[in-house]
């Protein structure tokens, strides 16, 4: 009978252990930006659109479209570029801080070629780029 005592008053105290050790963490989550089709007008001013599905942990510094030319001959549907584009290199529509949730637009200038590659960005601020879903606008004919 001693023996299971020893038994039982050694699981208690593994589970007592098991039980306090376990605490939750929380996992920070990054915000979660949707790039949405832009409206151009080659004579005016392009309409970038952008929704944002989720503020997340981490404080913005700055948030928008990211867009480049692409070449047309290189075009395949539902095949993404090799160099999409990115910030520090391309160009940047910036939208108005602060970063809430919901749609957005913003009226800018833009390029009137046949292709244009574009999505949505969001620097955290310890410099972390996250970017949202990659989009292409064509005009033919």
């Amino acid at each position: 009978m001693k023996h299971l005592s020893t038994i039982g008053s050694y699981l208690v105290a593994v589970l007592l252990f098991l039980t306090l050790s376990c605490t939750d963490h929380d996992i920070k989550e990054q915000p979660d930006l949707e790039t949405l089709v832009y409206g151009a007008n080659c004579r005016f001013l392009f309409t970038y659109k952008l929704n944002v599905r989720r503020i997340g942990d981490f404080p913005v510094t700055e948030y928008g479209i990211v867009w480049k030319q692409g070449n047309p001959l290189d075009y395949h549907p539902g095949v993404p570029p090799t160099d999409p584009p990115v910030v520090g290199t391309d160009t940047k529509v910036v939208f108005d801080l602060p970063l809430t949730l919901g749609e957005k637009e913003k009226f800018a200038g833009g390029a009137c070629v046949p292709l244009v590659y574009y999505r949505t960005y969001a620097i955290l601020q310890d410099g972390t780029v996250v970017y949202g879903n990659l989009l292409a606008y064509r005009i033919t004919g």
